[in-house]
């Protein structure tokens, strides 16, 4: 039976990563798992409800961490696997510290693959301006304030333990697609369809 293969996204907030789950949703066919879902279903399970504002959701994320050792992201993955039909493309919107990597891949071993975007700096709080509230979470008053969460401004260093490493700024939206798509040999090369 072939087990599914994951695509763990991680980046700076702004870097394009809910943009780049969708589209390989609706282009390949891809389930788009977001971490705050799962969050979402912990904090339920435990009688309370997840935080609507920025702040209060790295609040959130962090102490999981603490409290699994960033195991908690593998380990609710682990528990829905049940439920995923062999073989289908599993993206992860998002991973934020190398211990929740590190316990998805000892989980789920060579059917991982971690994909990377960035963008600079300057890009990324023009995004988070223009945004508003869009993202459906109460955001905070600039992107600066973002980066003072140690987790999220720790997040850049996850580029160094990427496979595949996107810088959103250089392409657009579609090209960052396509691009992840060749890495994940998702395309298929017109050589392969020559008939001999």
């Amino acid at each position: 039976m072939a087990m599914s293969r994951l695509i763990l996204i991680s980046g700076p907030v702004g870097s394009g990563k809910t943009t780049l789950s969708a589209a390989l949703e609706s282009k390949y066919g891809a389930l788009h798992l977001r971490t705050r879902e799962l969050m979402a279903t912990r904090a339920q399970k435990d009688g309370s409800s997840l935080p609507k504002d920025r702040a209060g959701l790295q609040a959130y994320g962090e102490t999981l961490d603490r409290l699994t050792g960033g195991r908690w992201v593998a380990d609710d993955l682990a528990s829905l696997f049940h439920t995923i039909e062999p073989g289908r493309l599993v993206v992860i919107d998002s991973i934020r510290i190398r211990e929740q990597l590190d316990a998805v891949r000892e989980a789920f071993g060579r059917d991982v693959v971690h994909l990377h975007l960035s963008a600079p700096r300057e890009e990324l709080s023009l995004r988070y301006k223009n945004r508003g509230q869009s993202s459906g979470i109460v955001e905070l008053a600039s992107y600066d304030e973002v980066f003072t969460n140690p987790t999220e401004a720790a997040v850049v260093l996850l580029a160094g333990d990427a496979d595949i490493a996107i810088d959103s700024q250089r392409c657009s939206p579609a090209d960052v697609v396509t691009r992840c798509a060749a890495g994940l040999g998702l395309l298929v090369s017109p050589s392969s369809q020559l008939v001999m």
